[in-house]
Parts: C-alpha cells; sequence; structure tokens
C-alpha cells in the first residue's frame, strides 16, 4: 500500500513524501525490491547519490536478476 501511495507522490512530483512512503513500504515489506528501486530513484532525483546507489545494492541482494538497478547505477557512474 505505502509502495503505490509512494508512486503517487513521485508522479506529483512530491519526492520527500514519495521518501517517505518507501521508507515506510520498506520497514513493512523488506524483501519488496521495487521499493527499494523506487527509493533509489527518489535518491537520484534529490541528487542523493551515495544513498540511491546503496538502494539499489540493497535490490540486486533480493532481486539479483532485476535490470533497473543496474542501469540507474550506470546513470549515477557516468555522471
Amino acid at each position: 500500500m505505502y509502495y503505490n501511495i509512494g508512486n503517487l507522490y513521485a508522479a506529483k512530483g512530491d519526492i520527500d513524501k514519495a521518501i517517505e512512503c518507501y521508507k515506510i513500504s520498506i520497514a513493512l515489506e523488506p524483501l519488496y525490491h521495487l521499493s527499494r528501486i523506487n527509493l533509489g530513484n527518489m535518491y537520484m532525483e534529490k541528487g542523493m547519490y551515495k544513498e540511491a546507489l546503496q538502494e539499489y545494492e540493497n535490490a540486486l541482494k533480493i532481486a539479483p536478476d532485476e535490470v533497473m538497478p543496474y542501469n540507474n547505477m550506470a546513470i549515477i557512474y557516468l555522471e
């Protein structure tokens, strides 16, 4: 539920509220890798690259075949 609410806030451009929701989602469902990816995406939007990388790495520990974290990590490393 908090994952979906985070998505709504992200779509509206309210990054801080989206981050709050994704953190709650992770606390409630720590193995739901999409919350970690989206939290990383929000950190990227804020220029918080260290935090974004950490969340992408966390997501890959849960779902190593997921492509999005690798892609987003590459973007960070290229900047």
